[in-house]
């Protein structure tokens, strides 16, 4: 999982772990389909997030 993304920029386990810092949640599932990690999360307030990350930058897409 801590594989350096294809283009440079944040391996996808260091992007679920700013994901989870961010929202105080629970990975319920990440992925890497190339051009970005789409990271599902259950935040600390009980809802679940669907989340797609620009691997280059960690910012959040959508």
């Amino acid at each position: 999982m801590n594989k350096m993304h294809r283009g440079g920029g944040l391996t996808l386990g260091e992007v679920v772990n700013r994901v989870r810092m961010r929202t105080n949640g629970r990975i319920l599932s990440a992925e890497d389909i190339g051009a970005e990690y789409r990271i599902r999360v259950l935040t600390g307030k009980g809802k679940v997030r669907r989340l797609r990350i620009d691997p280059a930058t960690g910012e959040i897409i959508r």
